[in-house]
């Protein structure tokens, strides 16, 4: 996949071919080999996500906006508008794999409007080193090290000969930035410790979600009993967010399509920090990793995915509360050949007419202002199903726009997930939008209401997607992504032959 990066400070633009399996430290030895402008070691470069957001806490989340080249060269950067790229990793997992990188057409980009993905920061060469010490902080804004106050705080406690080599004004970069790794690391442990000690569960890496949290991230565990779990840890700011999730979650009782709870507490570290945890079962992959690797999904997988988003949103409001944040990162999918969806992360879930904590504007539309209610949890289905579709829900600012798209008779879409996506947009209700759902899942020909059978087998319609007995699907049609005519159901080969 190809990068578009720019060297702050001189706003040289290039890009980088690499694969995107590779990780940031792969990616600053090609940057450099790309730069003669780079007179530096590979490692000192430091790497932002060009990804704008609102608040300190998403940045470089998916729903931010990339940096444009005309933007770039027009307003100047600010580092600190981006997320700093810290810490070795998969660029997967920092956003940066393809489908994620926000690609236009050729006119675009040569209007300036392509997307900027990196950032690169080349340190000057070290000056020479000064006599004396200064105060730590000071210290390390010189240096441009970012850093934690937690850090710092352990490391005054804790080992005091490293913070006080922090002061020193002949300290490189590169060495502060081991030192407040390790005391990150450290901090890290103590916490693993405390929650092994309090309830047997062995915390381990995090889990690479498509979409991240703003204000926890998940994790993989091992139980008592060896057995693989997902905890959710919410950091010490969050502790209010933490248990209105797990308040909602109790409220809502067991369902087959709502995560249960295996625990929830709190602890604290040998450090002083404290950490609030949700225990949940372990889930390998959700829609959203679903419709990176096949976009659009198929229509199968598609209506699975719906049938259990409905059961489960009935049943929340049921209970008089609004989901308030579906989307794909969000729907968890189960292991086996017959499939299933589980709904996670009830972060942004309240009581029904409550203000909404939590939403991600895309999936909203023009609902994103309101307060909690059962039309904000189907528009967001009904977005989420027309993004697994292969529709770029970026495009439309509302409901209206979208119903619009739907209705032409020029867009790709099968007729029976169309009216699917319409019907969660459209006077939505959980008995309309399960009758919507019933002609994709159903056991009965669309046509003649026939029951399957060895003499009138089902078959899918590729073109709308509904199910039909043999008789019915006889005429065939050549389709785009398929490279011979195929058999339709006789509703749309005559339209076709129609239209």
């Amino acid at each position: 996949m190809k990068l578009y990066c720019v060297i702050v400070g001189v706003e040289i633009d290039f890009s980088v071919e690499i694969d995107e399996g590779k990780t940031l430290d792969e990616l600053k030895v090609a940057i450099k080999a790309n730069n003669p402008v780079v007179k530096c070691d590979a490692r000192w470069l430091r790497l932002f996500l060009a990804k704008r957001n609102t608040t300190e806490e998403e940045k470089g989340g998916d729903d931010g906006v990339w940096l444009t080249h005309l933007e770039a060269h027009r307003d100047g950067i600010y580092t600190r508008d981006y997320k700093y790229l810290e810490y070795d990793a998969s660029l997967r997992a920092v956003g940066l794999a393809s489908g994620q990188l926000g690609e236009v057409d050729d006119a675009d980009r040569a209007a300036g409007l392509g997307p900027i993905h990196v950032l690169v920061v080349v340190p000057e060469e070290a000056p020479a080193p000064l006599s004396g010490e200064l105060d730590v902080r000071d210290n390390l804004d010189r240096l441009e090290v970012p850093f934690a106050t937690r850090d710092l705080n352990y490391l005054l406690d804790y080992d005091t000969a490293k913070y006080s080599s922090l002061r020193s004004t002949a300290l490189s970069y590169a060495e502060a930035a081991r030192i407040l790794a390790a005391a990150r690391s450290a901090i890290k442990s103590a916490t693993q410790r405390a929650i092994e000690i309090r309830e047997g569960v062995l915390l381990d890496g995090p889990l690479n979600l498509p979409q991240g949290q703003t204000k926890s991230n998940f994790y993989y565990a091992y139980s008592r009993f060896g057995g693989i779990l997902a905890p959710k840890v919410y950091g010490e700011m969050h502790s209010e967010a933490f248990q209105r999730e797990v308040d909602v979650n109790r409220a809502l009782g067991s369902h087959p399509n709502i995560v249960q709870f295996l625990n929830s507490f709190s602890v604290e570290n040998s450090t002083g920090e404290q950490r609030h945890i949700i225990v949940m079962p372990f889930f390998a992959r959700s829609a959203a990793d679903l419709l990176v690797q096949h976009s659009p999904v198929e229509v199968r997988a598609l209506t699975t995915i719906a049938r259990d988003c409905v059961s489960a949103l009935c049943h929340i409001h049921a209970k008089k509360y609004c989901f308030a944040d579906l989307k794909p990162a969000n729907i968890m999918l189960h292991c086996g050949e017959q499939g299933g969806a589980t709904l996670i992360d009830f972060g942004g879930a309240v009581a029904l007419s409550h203000p909404i904590v939590e939403c991600t504007d895309q999936f909203c539309l023009d609902l994103a202002e309101s307060r909690a209610s059962e039309l904000l949890d189907w528009t967001c289905l009904g977005t989420t199903l027309a993004k697994q579709a292969g529709i770029d829900i970026a495009r439309f600012h509302s409901r209206a726009e979208l119903v619009k798209f739907l209705n032409d008779k020029h867009n790709r879409l099968g007729k029976c997930v169309r009216q699917l996506i319409l019907s969660c947009l459209v006077k939505p209700s959980g008995s309309r939008i399960e009758a919507a759902v019933a002609p994709l899942l159903g056991s009965i020909c669309k046509v003649c209401q026939c029951k399957f059978n060895v003499f009138k087998r089902c078959h899918q319609c590729p073109k709308c997607g509904c199910l039909v007995c043999g008789p019915h699907c006889r005429s065939k049609l050549r389709l785009p992504l398929y490279l011979k005519p195929v058999r339709v159901c006789d509703e749309c080969f005559k339209s076709s032959s129609s239209g």
